[in-house]
């Protein structure tokens, strides 16, 4: 499977970048909100989704693994495909997705074109009653920094902090160094 690549930017056209490579030129879907930071001739690392279908293959591409698990999450929700799943992360930040689900702002996400209001109400429901319940690496950090003696009311100032820093690799110890890291770096600063 594909999981990265790394360019030189030689077109950029309509949500398209191309990127040409040493042996091969590829074009490359990505956010749109990307475009306004991208110049021809710069040299620039995405993380890859390919996405097949019967009458074609596309590459999606993004500067984070935050971006792009997102991009996963939406493509889990029935009826919602890649091109509208990349519209929400061409208006939004994953730490404004983020928001927007948790907070419920319906408003926000109709703002997006092809998005109406069911849809919005959809996509809010799968991701907060489904997809993004709890992460069970982040429900084992909460544990075991309790037993070690921090407050339950440092630990969800850190939390959010430690989310955005997270990937699908991240192990508990990894993401417990990180916590522990937040605590000694911030302490009561956050």
């Amino acid at each position: 499977m594909l999981h990265h690549i790394r360019g030189k930017i030689v077109g950029i056209d309509e949500g398209l970048l191309v990127l040409d490579t040493p042996v091969i030129g590829f074009e490359i879907n990505v956010p749109t909100r990307y475009f306004k930071n991208l110049k021809i001739g710069e040299e620039i690392f995405l993380f890859l989704h390919l996405q097949l279908s019967e009458h074609k293959i596309e590459l999606y591409g993004f500067l984070t693994k935050k971006e792009r698990e997102i991009f996963h999450l939406f493509l889990k929700i029935p009826k919602l495909g890649p091109k509208l799943a990349l519209s929400i992360l061409s208006m939004y930040t994953p730490e404004e997705i983020l928001d927007i689900v948790e907070h419920t702002k319906i408003e926000k996400l109709i703002k997006v074109p092809g998005i109406g209001r069911k849809t919005a109400e959809r996509i809010i429901f799968e991701l907060k009653n489904g997809l993004l319940k709890e992460n069970p690496i982040i429900k084992e950090v909460k544990r075991r920094l309790s037993l070690l003696g921090y407050s339950d009311e440092l630990i969800e100032k850190i939390i959010p902090i430690l989310k955005q820093k997270l990937s699908t690799e991240t192990t508990v110890e990894e993401a417990l160094r990180e916590a522990v890291m937040l605590i000694v770096n911030y302490g009561d600063g956050l």
